[in-house]
């Protein structure tokens, strides 16, 4: 046995011509691989979105027992602690769900409308209550958590009906995907 261990030259012109179309090909592949395609509603989101729409239900029937005793008694912090408990910490997640499950049906325009206007309103209330919690100059209108609930029990309803009516769409199949 020889104690030298085999070894390989690299020195060939035309092995670096090899490495350099083997460089080239795989960065076509992997930029082929992660290019963007256009955004299509996949059967998990579609699934998914019964899932949420149970959801945002519970968060319909949690408003008037949970979130309008503190609207009423502006209690600012409670109002504050209650955004961010069970069923309303979970409410974006639910709606990006939705949003998704009908992004490629002919509600999407409509739900993606409906979600940003829950969003400002929801963003609207904790505002009011985190001023609140300050206190001082910029303590609100006493009657601001109030209308700012209101808002919220509207935009809540708005966003359910479409979202079911939205996930009540069967899910689009591209041609090419249909078998035959």
């Amino acid at each position: 046995y020889s104690s030298e261990s085999p070894t390989i030259s690299i020195t060939n012109s035309s092995t670096s011509g090899n490495r350099r179309r083997m460089l080239h090909q795989t960065l076509a592949a992997t930029l082929a691989v992660s290019t963007a395609r256009p955004a299509r509603a996949d059967v998990t989101n579609k699934i998914a979105s019964s899932s949420a729409l149970r959801a945002l239900g519970k968060v319909q029937t949690q408003l008037p027992i949970k979130l309008l005793p503190e609207a009423q008694s502006n209690n600012y912090a409670g109002v504050n602690a209650c955004l961010r408990e069970p069923p309303f910490d979970t409410l974006r997640k639910n709606m990006l769900i939705l949003v998704r499950g009908g992004e490629d049906g002919p509600k999407a325009k409509e739900l993606t409308v409906a979600s940003k206007r829950l969003i400002g309103v929801l963003e609207a209330m904790d505002a009011t209550a985190s001023l609140g919690i300050r206190g001082g100059k910029t303590a609100p209108d006493p009657f601001r958590l109030g209308m700012d609930y209101e808002d919220v029990v509207r935009e809540v309803y708005a966003f359910v009906k479409v979202g079911t009516e939205a996930a009540g769409i069967p899910l689009q199949v591209e041609s090419s995907m249909r078998s035959f």
